[in-house]
């Protein structure tokens, strides 16, 4: 949930400012980081907990005690990526989003709101595949954010 607020801020100050979304990126990583720094006042701590839960098993169990969730998710998220970019109005978008301004205004392209969603998308993934990596782990270390 964090992550995908971040890319919803991320993408708003991609777009609003024209700022290149790498730069956006790491500026935000960093101060993010150093927030989770302050908070956790540096230290460690155990998730050990997590495996008592239903997501646990859920996220990083393992199918027929021998398969792992991780690559269940990866296939299930591939095949919803591949078929949100070709065979969606989405995709179509995000394909046409260029580096050309003048040229997204005279196509009357939607440059603003797909390139937010495009961001928020990413991290959207991005932060679920790092909650099934603190999952499969079960400690949180503040200094790897």
């Amino acid at each position: 949930m964090t992550g995908t607020i971040v890319g919803w801020i991320n993408g708003a100050i991609i777009v609003q400012f024209g700022i290149p979304s790498l730069v956006v990126t790491i500026g935000t990583q960093f101060l993010w980081r150093g927030a989770v720094l302050v908070l956790t006042q540096g230290g460690n701590f155990s998730l050990g907990f997590i495996k008592q839960t239903v997501f646990y098993p859920a996220l990083v169990g393992k199918v027929g005690g021998y398969f792992p969730m991780q690559m269940v998710w990866l296939i299930v998220i591939t095949i919803l990526g591949w078929v949100l970019l070709n065979r969606h109005r989405f995709g179509a978008h995000i394909y046409l989003i260029g580096d050309k301004r003048q040229k997204r205004r005279i196509d009357g392209h939607q440059y603003q709101a797909d390139s937010c969603t495009g961001i928020y998308v990413d991290r959207l993934v991005s932060s679920f595949c790092r909650c099934t990596c603190q999952f499969l782990c079960r400690i949180f270390l503040a200094q790897r954010g």
